[in-house]
């Protein structure tokens, strides 16, 4: 499961070794009764730090040691249900969205 906590610990991942990140990734989902989204838009990411850098004249890099991390979606978010959107698609931006802040959080 890409989005469960053990995935990120380091351990020997299987491929894909090589990802073209090439647009903003999102899903929808239902958590705890109510409509939530997560997303990651890679134009946004340094918009936000250098926003939150400047408030707190520290971060301004994503590699800078105090950077904080991101906020990862719930680990049941690829088997829980998708409405309204093509299963697959769901599941494809799921997957690279747990990944890609999983690898930026470690």
């Amino acid at each position: 499961e890409a989005c469960s906590s053990a995935s990120g610990t380091g351990e020997w991942r299987s491929g894909p070794w090589l990802i073209h990140y090439c647009e903003v990734y999102n899903v929808s989902y239902i958590e705890e009764g109510h409509h939530a989204t997560a997303y990651l838009d890679k134009r946004a990411v340094v918009k936000a730090l250098r926003a939150d850098g400047v408030a707190n004249r520290t971060n301004v890099s994503l590699l800078d040691c105090d950077a904080p991390l991101f906020k990862l979606p719930p680990e049941d978010l690829l088997t829980a249900g998708w409405h309204g959107v093509d299963q697959r698609l769901f599941k494809r931006s799921g997957w690279m969205l747990c990944e890609t802040l999983h690898a930026l959080n470690d």
